[in-house]
């Protein structure tokens, strides 16, 4: 998938009515954005958990709930939560990714 597909899916469940978006630009607006800001933390502990599966870190009766499927699993939402977050605030993701790419490019050099 492309950074411009991602965004297109991003843009289709924020704004369609068939991707279940109900996105106005108005009140909800910082509604919208605060839950999609405490959206990514709630996906980010539940990264965080598939972590400490991965790693073993879990006791022994909780180990078999965690695979490399749900560790993606929640790697890819913590992204969508992310690029959603993005768009609310009306930032261009693959402007966002190339702007901040070059940066780190030139801190390696």
């Amino acid at each position: 998938m492309t950074i411009e597909q991602l965004t297109e899916f991003i843009d289709w469940t924020l704004y369609s009515k068939s991707g279940q978006g109900s996105y106005q630009r108005d009140d909800d607006h910082k509604v919208g954005v605060l839950s999609q800001a405490l959206k990514i933390s709630e996906e980010v502990g539940e990264l965080s958990s598939e972590v400490l599966g991965y790693l073993h870190l879990v006791r022994k009766e909780k180990q078999d709930n965690y695979s490399q499927e749900t560790l993606e699993s929640e790697l890819a939402d913590v992204i969508i939560s992310t690029c959603r977050l993005a768009r609310y605030l009306d930032i261009n993701i693959n402007q966002l990714l190339t702007n901040r790419i070059e940066k780190l490019k030139d801190r390696v050099k």
